[in-house]
């Protein structure tokens, strides 16, 4: 259910991680990476890419480098 969705956005160690947890756990994981290529396996392990996980996901976790990245990422995600 819509419930049971997530989205993640920035697929590093610690995004990766949480994905891959909570694919493991049944949750409908979308996911956002600045370079698409980090996504593939998770998407091989069923998740679903996204353009913009703000729109697509009730529930979204933010996992980037910094808070500077981070509003960079969800200013551009917003205007889309």
């Amino acid at each position: 259910s819509h419930d049971r969705s997530i989205g993640v956005i920035g697929l590093g160690l610690m995004g990766t991680a949480i994905t891959e947890r909570l694919l493991e756990h049944g949750y409908a994981v979308s996911v956002w990476n600045r370079t698409r290529d980090k996504a593939r396996p998770l998407i091989a392990a069923g998740a679903v890419w996204s353009d913009n996980p703000l729109r697509d996901a009730r529930r979204v976790i933010v996992s980037l480098y910094s808070s500077d990245v981070v509003a960079e990422v969800l200013d551009q995600l917003a205007a889309g």
